[in-house]
């Protein structure tokens, strides 16, 4: 009677263990990804590593690094889970602020100092380009990887900005962490420094720029380096 008890309890925990995979096996069958839904670009490489993967172990966190590696020219993605079987993924696009000078060639940059792509020349282009005072050889970074100089960041900043007030830039000349020379498309030049907080010179640009329109004053360099501001007349 014993025997035929412990025999039972052994076929019952078996029962459970099939019961239990089986169960697994079709509910993670059934979360496998089959659709991916993709905005903000009509093409992303890395996608076609998601495709049977399980949703429900899915790590976005991970799988947004690798694309981010992958697809140089995007900024930020966004990964949402659609159980049972969807993940959606919405871009956001890099944009090129300006081409920094280096060894052979030249890197176009995003305002974060992403390298975007690596060019043996420069064609007519509305984004300016960027001279730094240390010259980098060609191979010192690759396709999406991070500049994380100071000043050479604080400069995409500051390009940024002037494209926001309309002011376009054809030109930056970092000759030191206390000297960017921004040389604007009609020939006037906007020096800022490293060394002073970039908000503060922003908002003296745009003050000094109201008073310019309004007064219609003809200058041909505004030094934000300082306290007050120096603007110096043609």
């Amino acid at each position: 009677m014993v025997r035929i008890s412990f025999i039972k309890k052994i076929v019952i925990f078996f029962l459970l263990i099939i019961f239990f995979v089986a169960s697994f096996y079709l509910i993670t069958n059934h979360l496998v990804i089959k659709t991916i839904t993709l905005s903000g670009t009509n093409n992303l490489y890395g996608l076609s590593a998601l495709q049977g993967e399980t949703l429900l172990f899915l790590d976005t966190s991970k799988i947004k690094k690798n694309l981010l590696k992958l697809n140089p020219g995007i900024s930020d993605i966004e990964i949402v889970k659609q159980y049972p079987s969807t993940i959606r993924l919405t871009v956001k696009l890099s944009s090129v602020l300006g081409y920094l000078k280096v060894d052979q060639g030249f890197y176009s940059l995003s305002k974060e100092g992403k390298v975007i792509s690596r060019l043996k020349s420069m064609s007519n282009d509305i984004h300016p380009q960027i001279v730094y005072y240390q010259n980098f050889n060609y191979d010192d970074f690759q396709v999406s990887d991070l500049i994380n100089q100071e000043d050479i960041l604080t400069g995409l900043s500051f390009i940024s900005a002037l494209n926001e007030m309309n002011i376009d830039v054809r030109r930056l000349d970092i000759n030191g962490p206390d000297m960017l020379v921004f040389r604007t498309s009609d020939d006037k030049e906007i020096i800022i420094s490293n060394e002073k907080k970039l908000e503060e010179q922003v908002i003296d640009l745009k003050n000094l720029m109201i008073k310019i329109k309004v007064e219609k004053i003809d200058f041909k360099s505004i030094d934000l380096r300082f306290n007050k501001p120096v603007v110096k007349l043609k």
